[in-house]
């Protein structure tokens, strides 16, 4: 009888140590991962410093997109610059947009861009994490000026916090450490 106990309570603790835990690391090292095929796919220039301003898309010269990676780990393209003479957003001002959230594979997570989204979102900048703008998002937003457009990819140390009821099925868990991919438009600063 002793030996059948010593056998179950060896066959639980086995299954109950290779049961795998994902660590910080782990998410960190998939996340790193994930952005590095995303750029090889779409064969991308990462700079570590802002390109020159132009009026139009940051293209090298063999048109590949330019993405600039800030110290915050944000990787910011812009595609239009828009007004360059309008108010830029800060912390404290009030920014309207409009976006689109995909993971790096292209499924749609969220979009305010589409037909059934009349007005664009409001947002009080803070610079910090916010509801489900975090910092990374927020950056992206006043790099813009006003009817400038970007691309930018967030990692989740500096931005998602989508719950599990928007688009693509994923789970709150999956969204938490999942690295995004916006396109917003900057409509007005207040």
């Amino acid at each position: 009888m002793k030996l059948k106990n010593v056998i179950i309570l060896l066959m639980a603790s086995l299954s109950f140590w290779s049961c795998k835990t994902d660590t910080f690391a782990d998410y960190v090292d998939a996340e790193n991962e994930a952005i590095d095929k995303y750029f090889k796919d779409i064969n991308a220039v990462i700079v570590h410093e802002k390109p020159e301003t132009v009026s139009g898309e940051w293209l090298d010269s063999n048109n590949r997109k330019i993405f600039y990676r800030t110290s915050s780990g944000l990787y910011y393209h812009q595609v239009s610059l828009g007004d360059t003479t309008a108010a830029k957003p800060k912390v404290s001002a009030t920014a309207y947009f409009r976006y689109s959230a995909k993971d790096l594979k292209g499924q749609m997570i969220y979009s305010t861009t589409e037909k059934n989204s009349p007005n664009p979102v409001r947002l009080f900048l803070t610079g910090s994490s916010s509801d489900i703008y975090g910092a990374g998002f927020q950056e992206s937003v006043m790099y813009l000026n006003k009817g400038g457009k970007c691309e930018a990819v967030v990692s989740f140390k500096i931005g998602n916090k989508y719950s599990s009821s928007l688009e693509g099925g994923y789970t709150s868990k999956d969204l938490q450490y999942l690295p995004m991919l916006y396109d917003i438009r900057l409509i007005n600063v207040e």
